[in-house]
């Protein structure tokens, strides 16, 4: 078996001085992914300060798949192919025999995942061979390159960045007290570094968000996401300010719980999950013997980022059915028939549903208070809604009428009244 390419070397590559249309690319590249849309203008200044230059020659690879990512890139010139291997896995020149799943062209960056997450390469990325006949014989791929270790000492580490860590650090009760700047670097000895604890950045990040700050077990899943990120050997949730960076960049994805759900079950970050880490990751209480597993792993499948939120879509539906059929077992009738209760407690806890309490008080009123009960809750709903729309007190007592009436209507049809 051959070693896997290296990638150019961030101090080899040739130094650059970006244009001003050079920092338009590098914005619409950095802003097209979802992971870098907050950064802020001093930081995409920096990227471009920072930026090396590197050409490829048609079909030369620049990244190869199951590889150790060293690099982040930002297409110039030419276009790029993006490879993955087939349901046999990796072959030995995985760009020539794998399977081509997108093509990249200015402006397109790609290699964040490696960068971000410490995960190997999930694709082999190629100059595009196709001849472009407009650069007459200049085809070559030219890409901007940022190197992991350049792109958290350099790049993200903007005055405003330092300046949040920096409020917080003056609050910390058990962390390190002490001021940053974006020329700060980083200590040898870790403990003695300015940095927060999971308790600090709770309070002071999330604690505008009280979905967040009043539920414990959505601070666990806080506390969660940065362990996935960041490990001390200590087990202590140190937070310097390289972590508090990428945490925010992650944070202020539009649905972080997607990223975060990958990395938990991409456990040896190879950037793909296989059946293997999705068995381990669900554990014994779900049936791994179900046409869902079959779909999406069968012949040796795996489940890549740009495939992982509707996989997530799907495995919700997949786990609301397996909780029907378990809940049938214990709770069924001899029809296949289980109490409403036993079917509320399914939508509420089994399917990754976010129902909002309105929903679930009402499915309860409907399917598990007496008729007089429901219809008294029904009707209060009824009085708040008409109130919220502007109803003045006698309509909203009119709709409450109505809305009682048709309550027990329905409950009277359901027991054959």
């Amino acid at each position: 078996k051959r070693d896997l390419m290296k990638e150019k070397r961030y101090n080899d590559a040739s130094k650059y001085d970006a244009t001003a249309e050079d920092l338009i690319l590098i914005k619409k590249a950095l802003h097209r992914s979802s992971f870098f849309t907050c950064l802020d203008s001093e930081q995409l200044s920096n990227f471009a300060k920072a930026s090396r230059l590197v050409t490829y020659k048609p079909g030369d690879a620049v990244i190869e798949e199951g590889a150790k990512g060293q690099n982040l890139y930002v297409i110039v010139k030419g276009s790029a192919e993006i490879y993955v291997s087939d349901e046999k896995g990796p072959s030995p020149m995985s760009w020539e025999r794998g399977k081509l799943i997108s093509k990249l062209g200015p402006g397109r960056l790609f290699g964040e995942g490696s960068v971000l997450f410490d995960r190997l390469r999930s694709a082999t990325v190629v100059s595009s061979t196709e001849r472009d006949e407009s650069r007459e014989n200049d085809n070559d791929l030219t890409c901007l390159m940022v190197s992991k270790d350049v792109f958290y000492k350099k790049v993200i580490r903007s005055e405003n960045m330092c300046n949040m860590f920096n409020d917080l650090l003056k609050e910390t009760k058990e962390g390190t007290k002490g001021t940053v700047s974006p020329n700060t670097s980083s200590p040898l000895n870790k403990v003695s570094e300015p940095h927060i604890t999971m308790d600090d950045f709770i309070r002071g990040v999330v604690s505008t968000d009280s979905d967040v700050s009043n539920s414990p077990l959505k601070r666990l899943k806080v506390q969660n996401t940065y362990n996935i990120l960041r490990r001390t050997d200590d087990g202590y949730q140190r937070i310097n300010l390289d972590d508090f960076c990428l945490f925010y960049m992650l944070m202020s994805r539009p649905d972080p719980q997607v990223d975060i759900a990958f990395l938990m079950m991409d456990q040896n970050r190879t950037g793909h999950v296989s059946k293997s880490d999705f068995s381990k990751y669900m554990g014994t209480y779900f049936d791994m013997d179900c046409d869902f597993v079959r779909l999406f792993f069968g012949n040796g499948q795996v489940i890549r980022v740009n495939e992982f939120s509707q996989f997530l879509v799907e495995l919700q539906k997949e786990i609301g059915r397996q909780a029907f059929i378990k809940a049938t077992k214990t709770k069924g009738d001899k029809y296949g028939y289980i109490p409403a209760s036993a079917f509320i407690d399914i939508l509420k806890t089994s399917c990754g549903w976010r129902l909002p309490r309105g929903i679930v008080e009402r499915l309860e009123s409907l399917y598990l208070h007496d008729p007089m009960r429901s219809a008294q809750l029904t009707a209060l709903a009824a009085v708040q809604a008409e109130k919220l729309k502007g109803s003045n007190t006698e309509e909203a007592a009119a709709r409450a009428s109505e809305a009682i009436l048709e309550n027990v209507a329905s409950k009277s049809a359901g027991l054959g009244g």
